[in-house]
């Protein structure tokens, strides 16, 4: 399952979060937010249903203190397996093929290759 745009600049911020954190310290802490406190709740909600977040309620009765479900690393594999899966039919040599068509720099040339060595 995907997480949009605006589900990503969430999950940044509690991936970067010491620990659990409130939808306050959430919305304070992404970029330039102009969002509506309603607009970034919904959106939090959104990725609690998907499973990438998780909640607890705190003294308050809305209050919630939230926390990543998911690793970063663990999302981003899940991604490369999708791309794999669908863009590129399963086939690890398109996939490579298509990265290689970048005209990377050498020294990244050297990384992929080193990867796909191991």
């Amino acid at each position: 399952m995907k997480i949009s745009a605006a589900q990503m600049k969430i999950m940044r911020v509690l991936w970067d979060a010491d620990g659990p954190i409130t939808s306050k310290e959430i919305g304070e802490r992404i970029p330039d937010n102009t969002w509506k406190y309603t607009t970034l709740v919904t959106t939090i909600g959104n990725l609690v249903d998907k499973g990438f977040v998780n909640s607890e309620k705190i003294r308050r009765k809305h209050a919630h203190l939230y926390w990543s479900a998911i690793t970063e690393n663990d999302y981003a594999k899940s991604m490369t397996k999708e791309v794999l899966n669908t863009a590129h039919k399963g086939s690890m040599r398109n996939m490579i093929t298509a990265i290689a068509d970048r005209q990377l720099t050498d020294e990244q040339f050297e990384r992929l290759m080193k990867i796909i060595e191991e």
